[in-house]
């Protein structure tokens, strides 16, 4: 009888073909594969931001929700605040930093990549003097922004605020050709960039529209940035064709004098980065109502 009941247990059921141990550890591998690269293949452009990837019948807005439904995305880490509060600006503050270092890990729902580490495919800075472009650049250090400041004007549908963070790290690849400082300069390669003891300026205009769902949602519609660091270390490689000497006597020149470099370029770097900015927040704006950010709106 033992016997007999062994051998049933070896007994496969039907249309489940065994798999050896090797088998199993590869379906499990590619599952998990394919699960991590699907996060990770949100990237960043400043011209054309790559969307999320939603189903077909999705667009920007359309959320099914219930009448009274708190909407979930935001309830556990967003405090709602009143419009009609007249310190609503230092509770937009409170509720802002609160959330910070959730959105900085990245939320899918509501179309907020991972902050640090960024991945930026590609970043054009170009202005009189210089053309330069960063490729497949890893920024790091957003997880240490503090806010200062944070403040709405509803009736000019303006939002600013200012931050200030330790450092922002670039490291990847660049192409650079002009001039610096009335130097000609020339290169492509590896380069590591440093911002240090930085402040942020943002600026941002919206409006209120209303999409396919019937609901209103912030869309916003331009924006200002200002950088501002104290310190500022870079090094290219690569310079001049590979000539050493007049790349280690370049970098030497970049690190002396960063603060006349950065007055000339500073602003076309800051709306550069502040447009990659700007593209996640206007894609995000869309998935929440505004009547789940604020209360006591009409």
């Amino acid at each position: 009888m033992l016997q007999e009941m062994r051998a049933r247990r070896r007994i496969s059921a039907p249309g489940i073909a065994k798999r050896s141990p090797d088998q199993q550890t590869s379906s499990i591998v590619q599952s998990t594969v394919q699960r991590l690269s699907c996060w990770g293949r949100a990237a960043l452009k400043t011209k054309a931001l790559r969307p999320f990837q939603t189903s077909e019948n999705t667009k920007p807005g359309t959320q099914r929700r219930t009448p009274d439904a708190r909407n979930p995305l935001l309830a556990a880490y967003i405090q709602k605040c009143s419009i009609q509060d007249p310190n609503i600006n230092t509770c937009a503050l409170n509720s802002a930093k609160a959330a910070l270092p959730h959105l900085v890990k990245g939320n899918r729902k509501i179309k907020m990549p991972v902050m640090d580490p960024m991945f930026l495919p590609e970043l054009r800075i170009a202005d009189s003097s210089v053309e330069s472009s960063i490729h497949n650049s890893t920024v790091t250090g957003l997880k240490d922004l503090m806010l200062e400041k944070l403040s709405f004007d509803f009736e000019k549908k303006e939002v600013e605020f200012e931050s200030v963070q330790p450092y922002l790290n670039f490291t990847g690849t660049y192409k650079l050709s002009g001039k610096l400082a009335s130097l000609p300069v020339f290169g492509n390669g590896p380069y590591n960039t440093s911002l240090f003891n930085l402040t942020i300026r943002y600026k941002a205009s919206y409006e209120l529209q209303k999409l396919d769902d019937a609901e209103v949602y912030m869309i916003f519609k331009d924006y200002d940035c200002d950088i501002i660091p104290q310190d500022v270390m870079c090094r290219l490689g690569n310079l001049f064709n590979g000539n050493k000497l007049l790349g280690e006597a370049m970098n030497t020149f970049l690190k002396e004098n960063w603060r006349l470099i950065y007055k000339d370029v500073g602003k076309t770097m800051s709306m550069a980065v502040g447009g990659v900015l700007f593209s996640i927040f206007k894609e995000s704006a869309k998935t929440v109502p505004y009547k789940d950010i604020f209360s006591d709106v009409e």
